[in-house]
């Protein structure tokens, strides 16, 4: 991988961005415990719902550190999803996601950033106006849908 990305990178005009082929720190905690579950454990059970956020945290971490050891000094964008909203606004409150979420996408984030010099590309289904301000803040620079 790394020699292919290499030779695209100087070889080719190609912008070379890395798709982390999985689904975020949130949606993983929901698919894990099933989304209603889950929301029920950020309100009702936060020790628990705290410890699986972190587990899932450091395995994206470790993900992203082995992927981007590999490939990072070529590509110009990494691309993260975590799919934080309906089409009627956020899944769930700011406030919740500042408290529970939004600590973790600010330590991945600036993880992947620490190894790479690239845009961090974020993308959400649904309406996140409501997040905006907090995805900049943890260091999103391209927002998809919007």
């Amino acid at each position: 991988m790394a020699n292919k990305a290499e030779r695209l990178y100087k070889d080719t005009d190609y912008f070379l961005i890395a798709d982390s082929l999985s689904v975020g720190i949130f949606e993983t905690a929901w698919l894990l415990r099933g989304f209603e579950n889950f929301m029920i454990d950020l309100v009702l059970n936060k020790d628990f719902a705290h410890k699986l956020l972190d587990i899932i945290l450091e395995q994206k971490k470790d993900f992203f550190g082995k992927f981007l050891d590999v490939i990072g000094p070529f590509v110009g964008m990494v691309i993260c999803t975590d799919d934080l909203a309906s089409q009627q606004g956020p899944l769930i409150s700011p406030k919740v996601y500042r408290e529970m979420i939004k600590p973790r996408h600010k330590e991945l984030y600036s993880f992947i950033k620490g190894k790479v010099n690239a845009k961090l590309f974020h993308h959400s289904c649904g309406a996140v106006r409501d997040l905006i301000d907090d995805l900049i803040d943890v260091g999103v620079d391209v927002l998809n849908p919007i």
